[in-house]
């Protein structure tokens, strides 16, 4: 009976238990399902930055916050990079905060900042689920 209580007691120890239940796979399907529904607004922004559409790659969810308690208002930060033709220069490394705070449908950019990527610098890339 003590060893049977001791085995229970070491394998319980040594377990790990899953501290989140979000899977890395969970978070990255959010975010794919994210920069899908707001790709509209991510490339409206881009060409009133711009002047013209640009392509971009490495899209990811830096931030979300929710605004406001029991509504369905929300801050998103984002990052990528833009590209021209077959991933030709020049490259931008673009964040924006985008926000549907004002009317909880529409979505505008309250930020947007870009910057000429340096390919010496390793920007974070993932492909879509």
């Amino acid at each position: 009976m003590k060893r049977i209580l001791f085995v229970i007691i070491v394998v319980s120890i040594f377990t790990p238990l899953k501290a989140d239940a979000h899977s890395q796979q969970d978070i990255y399907l959010r975010d794919d399902l994210i920069l899908e529904l707001l790709a509209p607004q991510i490339n409206k922004e881009i060409i009133d930055h711009f002047g013209t559409s640009k392509q971009y790659d490495c899209a990811q969810v830096i931030n979300i916050t929710k605004n406001e308690q029991g509504s369905y208002k929300f801050t998103v930060d984002l990052q990528m990079v833009t590209f021209e033709g077959a991933h030709n220069p020049p490259s931008y490394v673009v964040n924006m905060t985008l926000s549907n705070d004002d009317s909880g449908w529409n979505w505008r950019a309250i930020k947007f900042k870009s910057k000429l990527w340096d390919p010496t610098k390793k920007v974070p890339c993932r492909d879509p689920l």
